[in-house]
């Protein structure tokens, strides 16, 4: 077996039994500062957007793919054992399960103190202004979330790790970043985020599918009768960005858990500890702390 396969097992154990750390500075905020800093000198720089949209595309890809190869290079000089390790760590930062479902059944405990308790609980992982939402609404917001993410923050990792390990892995999570922080169809977005939503439609266009399945799957599993069972379904959102989620571009499940109408808020990408106004909060990792601030 692989070294990045046994790296993958202990990364992936690692996010079992300890998720994410609050005091852990995670490398997408690395990322993410990145971007700000890139499209804002591109954007005064001027000329023509859609070919800087390329630039910054591509640079922040492979410039986060050749670090995280350079501390490969560096701990395989020290052996296979600080090679193992450090691909392990890589895998585990790249990885969002505990966190998730951390964050999903704190919605839950806090709706059984209250429906106020509630929406400050799931404000967290959403983008959305909670403020109004009734009890269903924020469990349908909860659902919407995790299944939107299980592919960014879980099957897209897991998988474009075990075929080419760390270095692979955070390529997608590059282009994931960039597709949350600049990939829109407004005005503002529409010519320096193209290409970086066109790369992320991409690289999740098969787990975006594979995790559908999986769910329709898990949903026999677990006992749910038809009725409840979500649906497999193809439908295109339009307005919804580059994203590439089995509930929000092309494979949308759990339809019946989705609220008709999406009163999402302007914020900073503070707000969404690194990720933008407007799309729904990635949760790769626990940025929803209160104490965890990526500015």
């Amino acid at each position: 077996m692989s070294d990045w396969i046994w790296a993958l097992i202990f990364g992936f154990v690692l996010d079992l039994l300890l998720g994410d750390p609050s005091w852990l500075y995670h490398p997408v905020c690395i990322i993410g500062k990145y971007i700000g800093w890139m499209e804002k000198k591109l954007r005064r720089r001027g000329g023509n957007l859609r070919k800087s949209a390329v630039f910054l595309t591509a640079s922040t890809v492979l410039l986060t793919m050749a670090v995280v190869a350079l501390i490969l290079m560096l701990c395989g000089l020290l052996g296979r054992i600080p090679l193992l390790i450090a691909m392990a760590l890589l895998d585990w930062m790249g990885i969002a399960i505990t966190s998730m479902a951390k964050e999903a059944r704190g919605v839950e405990k806090a709706l059984g103190q209250g429906v106020a308790a509630g929406r400050t609980q799931v404000a967290r992982i959403v983008g959305r202004d909670t403020q109004e939402l009734s009890e269903e609404e924020i469990i349908k917001a909860t659902v919407e979330t995790v299944s939107e993410n299980t592919t960014d923050g879980v099957i897209s990792p897991l998988l474009y790790a075990a075929i080419s390990g760390p270095i692979l892995l955070w390529g997608f999570k590059a282009a994931s970043t960039l597709d949350s922080m600049v990939g829109y169809l407004d005005e503002k977005y529409r010519d320096i985020g193209w290409s970086s939503a066109k790369l992320d439609d991409v690289l999740n266009y098969i787990p975006a599918r594979l995790t559908a399945l999986l769910m329709v799957i898990a949903s026999y599993l677990i006992g749910l009768d038809q009725p409840q069972t979500p649906q497999l379904r193809v439908e295109r959102i339009r307005g919804g960005g580059g994203a590439a989620h089995p509930t929000r571009r092309d494979t949308q499940l759990l339809r019946q858990t989705r609220r008709k109408t999406n009163h999402r808020r302007r914020g900073s990408p503070c707000r969404t500890r690194g990720y933008p106004p407007c799309k729904p909060f990635v949760v790769y990792k626990q940025f929803a702390d209160d104490g965890f601030d990526c500015t």
